[in-house]
């Protein structure tokens, strides 16, 4: 698969979170926690892929959302490090 098109789905994902979502929590430990919900899919749907026969589609998948998350948290930070 091409770059581009990874980048396309991740914006994709990205543009249907915040539909669905549109809030975003100011707390950068909450925002932190929808970023480590999305790893933990990740992490599953390999762990299932390699022990209990899941689909390769199914990492791809959450890859996508939990990159599309990372960038939200990023977009969303306004100075919250400091």
């Amino acid at each position: 698969m091409s770059k581009e098109k990874i980048i396309e789905d991740v914006f994709d994902e990205l543009k249907r979170a915040e539909n669905i979502h549109p809030g975003w929590p100011e707390n950068i430990f909450e925002a932190l926690a929808i970023v480590g919900e999305e790893f933990g899919e990740l992490q599953q749907a390999v762990l299932q892929n390699k022990y209990e026969g899941g689909i390769e589609s199914h990492i791809y998948e959450e890859a996508i959302q939990l990159s599309a998350m990372s960038l939200r948290f990023l977009f969303n930070l306004n100075g919250k490090t400091s």
